[in-house]
């Protein structure tokens, strides 16, 4: 194929040549010609230069002629090697065909010879599967019978187990029994029967409780928080180490019991749950903390089992998180750094709040009142006229009203109102009053003055108007909830908050009880400062909206504080006010009254509780009066020095139920603007309040 290719391109250059010198030739011819007309030839001399020139073309053309020959001899060649590559090829071909025969021939045997060969590799395979289906059915056979044997095995292990575990178990009740009765013929222990028939401790000596806890056979996880929990009001927490350790000492030590023994680990556990539940007792007495590190160093069993994490810096390192709940501080409530709000006599006048937008209790003073479209028109201290626009109530936003059935309007109810806008937590606080002042807390102090000279600009007084009823009650969920987390369970035990000494007892529930007597007076005041009849009505109206809110978060303990706002005694006789409301607020009223009821124990508010799904804040009020009312049931020591234990876990269940309720927070944000006017409002005193309820509403005579 390539000399074939060489010689048609020779070819082609060879006619190119050809037609070249052709050329050539003819432009020379013309060239002469055209010399010879140009030059005028006439002479001699002249004829035989012209005629040398000619001779010398001539040669030219000569040797271009043999070359011309000599191209076309060698065409000739290349096209006689053309006509022999040409036989060679088709022989190729023929070659070709004959062998290709050849070969499909070789691989029709091929493939015949291994059509062959599968269909042996068949029938042996299929000889191999019989087999293997036969050994398969064998082995299911004795698989049937191993399971079979198993089954039998495995039910005469339960049978064994299980007379096993009720021999164990009758033994270790028969042991039990046997030491209860003596425990109860030696005067010890009392017993009685729960509603389950199962027997309980009723009352005991210090040292039968302390054996109780460590018990592995009666373990009762109950007991053991009911106990860790209240034994601070029969016996002092070195007590409680020390009988402790010598039941380790005399049972484990001592004894035939080993360190691998159920009732070593009960005791180890025991300490367990003291340290990490109750860190406080170890963190606030130094001798009994060094005693229980001394105790923990010299028995290197104990140390084994009491993880290292619930161990203090100075020892072993506490646990983080343990840490930061045992030890976790009130909130600082840090008051903003304005100069206070300040009343007297009820003159809202002075350094106050600064806002932009207009009191709508100052607008009978300062301006023209127009209550249409629900906005209000009133002069500002600049001269200007500004805006305020009022909430717009819908029938939606009173759809979600407290589940209890509506009563009469409260002015036939018959409810006698309280004596003063003082909230009341059980029997605790009853005839106690906290002076209306502006909510403080512990915190920095601002101690910085205005400077000399420069002018305090001033503003007037934020109102309940001034913001949106739904936002308030957040805001004031965010505050008590930051409260009530930090109750401790300790507070509530021997009545601490009723001592003389209750705000060191008791800090945190005299601190949420000074706030919800802040509240209250705050409720109270915002109402009667309300000279406008129709700005008063729209206050009451906006206050059960906001009450209604704080049902929907579950903040029990605003509801209830709302609650002695209305039903204080400047409030109380505000009948003309009530009256106008529309009758949906009428309804929402008359529910709410109902639900914080006193009737049966606050039965129906008890129901709310424990109904509602956390985050809530309950009313501590209920607690407080179950434990006011449990002090004066039976003694805390009966005869023999026995404990009336049953008593306390009575109480236990009391605390541990409100402290399932701090658990879960609430995911609020902050909003100082508001919060700050809830914290730094000074409310009206009693008389003050009174007074000026009576300018709402003067008493006929």
């Amino acid at each position: 194929m390539d000399l074939i290719l060489m010689n048609e391109t020779f070819q082609e250059r060879c006619k190119e040549s050809l037609y070249q010198l052709i050329e050539e030739k003819q432009i020379a011819l013309h060239k002469n010609n055209l010399l010879e007309s140009a030059a005028g030839i006439n002479d001699k001399e002249g004829g035989e230069n012209f005629l040398d020139q000619i001779q010398y073309l001539q040669d030219e053309n000569e040797q271009a002629a043999a070359t011309i020959s000599y191209l076309k001899a060698y065409q000739k060649s290349h096209s006689d090697e053309l006509a022999e590559l040409n036989r060679l090829r088709s022989e190729v071909i023929t070659l070709k065909s004959k062998n290709k025969f050849a070969n499909e021939s070789s691989e029709e045997e091929q493939l015949q010879n291994t059509i062959e060969d599968l269909q042996k590799r068949l029938t042996e395979i299929s000889a191999e599967k019989l087999a293997l289906e036969e050994r398969v059915k064998l082995a299911e056979k004795l698989k049937s019978m191993v399971e079979e044997e198993n089954e039998q095995l495995r039910e005469d292990i339960q049978k064994i187990q299980s007379s096993m575990k009720t021999e164990m178990i009758n033994k270790i009740s028969s042991e039990r029994a046997a030491k209860d009765e003596q425990d109860e013929d030696s005067g010890a222990v009392i017993f009685v029967q729960d509603e389950s028939g199962n027997k309980q401790i009723k009352a005991a000596t210090p040292k039968k409780l302390v054996e109780r806890l460590t018990d592995y056979s009666s373990y009762d996880n109950q007991f053991l928080q009911a106990f860790m929990l209240t034994f601070r009001c029969f016996m002092t927490t070195g007590e409680l180490l020390e009988l402790i350790m010598n039941q380790y000492t005399k049972k484990v030590k001592e004894g035939t019991n080993n360190n691998q023994s159920p009732l070593y680990f009960r005791i180890v556990n025991t300490l367990k749950f003291w340290i990490d539940n109750y860190w406080d007792d170890f963190e606030s007495d130094k001798e009994l903390y060094e005693k229980l590190v001394n105790f923990i160093e010299n028995f290197d069993d104990v140390s084994k089992h009491i993880n290292e994490k619930v161990m203090p810096p100075e020892g072993l390192n506490i646990n983080t998180k343990i840490k930061q709940i045992c030890k976790a501080n009130p909130p600082k409530i840090i008051l903003p750094k304005d100069i206070p709000l300040k009343r007297s006599g009820g003159n809202t006048t002075g350094n106050e709040l600064k806002t932009s937008t207009t009191s709508a209790s100052s607008a009978t003073n300062t301006g023209k009142t127009d209550l249409n479209d629900g906005k209000m028109n009133t002069g500002s201290s600049s001269g200007k006229e500004t805006n305020t626009t009022f909430y717009n109530y819908t029938d939606e936003e009173l759809s979600n009203e407290p589940n209890t059935s509506s009563t009469n309007a409260s002015q036939n109810t018959g409810t006698t109102p309280s004596s003063g806008n003082i909230l009341k937590t059980g029997d605790a606080t009853a005839g106690s009053n906290v002076d209306p002042t502006p909510w403080k807390d512990t915190g920095p102090e601002d101690d910085t003055e205005p400077s000399v000279g420069i002018s305090q600009p001033v503003a007037r007084r934020l109102t309940f108007l001034d913001f949106d009823p739904v936002e308030i009650a957040n805001q004031l969920t965010y505050i008590e909830f930051d409260l009530f987390k930090v109750i401790k369970k300790e507070e509530f035990l021997d009545l601490a908050w009723m001592k003389d000494n209750k705000e060191e007892l008791a800090p945190n529930l005299c601190k949420i009880a000074q706030w919800s007597n802040h509240v209250v007076h705050w409720l109270v005041s915002e109402i009667v400062l309300q000279e406008n009849f129709k700005l008063r009505v729209t206050v009451f109206e906006r206050m059960l909206l906001f009450t209604q809110s704080l049902l929907k978060l579950n903040n029990f303990n605003g509801v209830k504080e709302v609650s002695a706002a209305l039903q204080s005694s400047s409030i109380y006789r505000l009948k003309k006010t009530k009256k106008a409301m529309a009758s949906k607020f009428l309804k929402l009223y008359d529910s709410i009254l109902k639900l914080v009821s006193n009737e049966l124990n606050f039965k129906t508010l008890r129901t709310k509780i424990h109904t509602a799904d956390p985050p809530l804040i309950p009313f501590p009020g209920i607690y407080q009066g179950d434990l006011v009312f449990l002090d004066s049931w039976g003694k805390n020591i009966l005869e023999g020095g026995l404990i009336n234990f049953i008593k306390y876990q009575k109480m236990a269940s009391y605390i541990l139920e409100f402290n399932t309720y701090q658990r879960k927070g609430y995911n609020i944000k902050p909003l100082p603007e508001i919060q700050n006017y809830i914290k730094r409002y000074e409310p009206l005193s009693d008389d003050e309040a009174y007074k000026y309820s009576q300018k709402c509403e003067p008493k006929k005579i």
